[in-house]
């Protein structure tokens, strides 16, 4: 799925060549946290087992500087060992955008409950990160990731980098690496990795 997911986003980017260089669109428009998102990708668990995501998230600025956002998320594993699975969340978060400079600061807690935990208890979940604008229409960025429970913690790199076709469009392409180490005894549980690919729509 990771090689249909790459070609899928190049071949989309060559077919739209043509006009990108015409398209001054400042991906900064992004700064203001109000977008639904959809995405769909591939979790690799210790290197050889598969599971495949249909995401949807929505995030809504209610300030300048405080935003909401909620997500749920569809996991159908390659493996028969374990079921298909769901995640829910919802955070409120802060955000600070540094001005002329296309830098955006950004961090949020929030609860979560589904597949984080193997008895489906709620957790709690927090993030910093940043986004910066490259160029008027290429946006990266990266974050830390924590999912705390009663019998685990997790800590999750992302980077992922956005291009915009318009202010209210982009595509873009999301890595994460995640371990998860028990509470109990302070060992690791297992490592896994994702690719994706997201659509993102500016509201």
């Amino acid at each position: 799925m990771k090689k249909h997911i790459l070609a899928f986003t190049t071949a989309a980017l060559l077919a739209s060549a043509p006009s990108l260089a015409k398209i001054n669109v400042g991906p900064e428009s992004d700064f203001d946290y109000s977008s639904i998102t959809l995405g769909i990708g591939q979790y690799e668990v210790e290197g050889y087992d598969f599971a495949n995501s249909i995401s949807i998230s929505a995030s809504q600025a209610v300030s300048e500087h405080f935003y909401i956002k909620g997500s749920y998320e569809s996991i159908q594993p390659d493996y028969t060992w374990i079921d298909s699975d769901s995640n829910y969340s919802i955070l409120g978060g802060y955000k600070h955008n540094f001005d002329d400079t296309n830098f955006s600061l950004y961090t949020s807690v929030g609860l979560g409950f589904g597949s984080y935990t193997i008895d489906d208890d709620l957790v709690f979940l927090s993030d910093i990160g940043f986004k910066y604008a490259i160029t008027y229409d290429l946006m990266v960025g990266s974050s830390m990731n924590f999912i705390l429970s009663e019998e685990s913690h997790e800590y999750i790199f992302d980077v992922s980098a956005d291009y915009f076709f318009t202010n209210s469009f982009s595509l873009g392409l999301e890595y994460k690496m995640s371990d998860e180490i028990s509470s109990s005894e302070d060992i690791a549980i297992f490592s896994s990795s994702y690719l994706g690919l997201n659509a993102k729509i500016k509201f």
